[in-house]
């Protein structure tokens, strides 16, 4: 799994309002590791998705994106190389499981509307700014607060409390996998 960056550039996917952590994570994908669970993702709304996606691309969705139960959907994400999530508005607990499994996330309004499939966006965390290179329209949202912006630039909590000295050093590499992001997942902490 790479380190992710506050800035990345992609394809983008669009998925409409209120998509549930369950739909996007089924229940019988849940006993199988990351690898094999994450081509699932998505598989009750849009089936064959994964085998589509490609790695640096984006999801963009619309209001309330991954309400539900704290399903570690973005490690899941992650491990299918999706570089970051843009929505009109995260569920809470979802744009914290994100930010702790070290997955870049972003709240665009109206993204959904300014966004097509396929269409190529740029978005940058730290500078708290978008562009749809596609057609040219961008705009500029509220910077994450620096704390959110080194978590993700860690690649996630855990590799920051490594970074940090609060873990062993050895540990580092194992602490960025999807698996232990996915075990770690759901506390919202």
């Amino acid at each position: 799994m790479t380190i992710p960056s506050l800035k990345f550039r992609g394809s983008v996917w669009v998925f409409g309002d209120s998509l549930n952590t369950d739909a996007m994570y089924p229940a019988f994908a849940m006993k199988m590791d990351p690898p094999e669970a994450a081509k699932h993702v998505f598989y009750e709304v849009r089936p064959g998705w994964t085998d589509q996606v490609s790695a640096g691309d984006i999801v963009v969705a619309g209001k309330n994106f991954g309400l539900g139960s704290s399903r570690p959907v973005a490690a899941l994400f992650a491990e299918l190389g999706v570089a970051g999530l843009v929505a009109e508005e995260f569920n809470s607990l979802f744009f914290r499981n994100a930010v702790n499994a070290g997955l870049p996330a972003m709240t665009v309004p109206e993204a959904t509307s300014v966004f097509r499939e396929g269409d190529t966006g740029t978005f940058d965390l730290s500078a708290g700014t978008w562009r749809n290179d596609t057609t040219g329209a961008s705009g500029t949202v509220p910077k994450l607060p620096d704390l959110i912006l080194d978590i993700i630039e860690s690649g996630g909590v855990m590799p920051r409390l490594v970074a940090q000295g609060y873990l062993p050093a050895e540990l580092g590499d194992l602490l960025r996998s999807s698996a232990v992001a996915m075990r770690g997942a759901g506390s919202g902490a």
